[in-house]
């Protein structure tokens, strides 16, 4: 049996939304609110907390992905430069989960900061 490894070679993303940390986690905090509790867990790569929606499969995602294509429908982020285990707001907690050692994550993250309208306060 032979083992390969494919790396993805391209990764589109139709969609970036790019928030302030503290109101993107006050709106997080505010939703676990209204829909009764959890707790939600963000990536964390390099200074960028994200999270990504990748496109529901159908035969073309599925098609572009047999052939190295990654879709995501979209990506919010905000700066962050200090990486957390854990956020806790009020009684509430928002887990970050270090990704850096992902390599298309590492290279997400840098490509959201040099698009980064928004300066960390």
């Amino acid at each position: 049996m032979e083992i390969k490894f494919e790396p993805w070679k391209e990764l589109v993303i139709h969609e970036v939304l790019e928030r302030e940390w503290d109101i993107w986690a006050d709106a997080i905090i505010n939703n676990l609110k209204a829909g009764g509790g959890g707790i939600p867990t963000l990536s964390w790569a390099d200074g960028i907390v994200f999270q990504v929606a990748p496109l529901p499969p159908s035969e073309k995602v599925v098609e572009d992905q047999m052939n190295g294509i990654l879709h995501y429908s979209n990506v919010t982020f905000a700066l962050k430069s200090n990486y957390e285990k854990s956020v806790r707001k009020e009684q509430w907690t928002i887990n970050l989960q270090d990704v850096s050692h992902n390599s298309i994550f590492a290279k997400l993250a840098l490509e959201l900061k040099k698009q980064s309208k928004l300066s960390e306060k």
